[in-house]
């Protein structure tokens, strides 16, 4: 047994509220936990298990325990909120493949066509001045913005192309018609709910 240190020995978990622990970094976000971020640190977790447990751990043995409970670094997945679990698994058991299965019967390939607009800014950060005389800096002051539209399939082919204006339903067809271009087969386009997708002369 280690002898203790001037400040008392480091506190240790119980296996319990090691499992614990391990629940919370096992794909949870930090803020079903009250925290304003969505990245687990050890400084987050730290300040968990000082709330849940009454156990304060320095950093170090913060590190150790991770390492402890194969936990690695790793960039966060997105998700966004507005997910439905329901139509996305009704997407993968149903659509999807009967999409798959019309495309097959007539000698398409199916593409997912989507729109994006990208604007420029100047936005400029803080830096050091004297007081009321703030540093200047020359910008454009005109904002400059351009859209494209791409199209991906599961094979990985890409198409892109940009346009200026927004993407009425006849702008829609002129894409689709430079989308068929140099093409030998046919495809089958599946796009969201912007009302250019879903006008009369483009599903015709």
């Amino acid at each position: 047994m280690k002898s203790p240190t001037a400040q008392g020995p480091t506190p240790k978990l119980t296996e319990g509220q090691k499992n614990q622990v391990r629940r919370w970094i096992g794909g949870k976000n930090p803020r079903q936990y009250g925290f304003d971020f969505g990245v687990g640190t050890r400084s987050s977790i730290a300040e968990t298990i000082q709330e849940k447990f009454d156990v304060s751990l320095p950093r170090p043995s913060i590190g150790r325990l991770l390492t402890s409970l194969n936990s690695t670094p790793q960039k966060p997945l997105r998700r966004a909120y507005e997910r439905d679990a329901v139509q996305i698994r009704q997407w993968q058991e149903e659509k999807d493949p009967a999409l798959r299965k019309r495309a097959k019967q007539r000698g398409a390939d199916l593409f997912f066509p989507d729109a994006v607009g990208v604007r420029s800014a100047s936005p400029l950060g803080r830096s050091c001045g004297l007081k009321g005389k703030p540093p200047g800096g020359k910008t454009s002051g005109r904002r400059q913005k351009i859209n494209a539209i791409s199209a991906v399939n599961a094979k990985g082919a890409f198409w892109y192309k940009g346009y200026n204006g927004m993407l009425t339903a006849a702008l829609f067809l002129v894409m689709l018609k430079d989308l068929l271009k140099g093409r030998k087969k046919p495809i089958m386009p599946v796009v969201d709910g912007l009302p250019g997708h879903k006008a009369k002369v483009v599903a015709k």
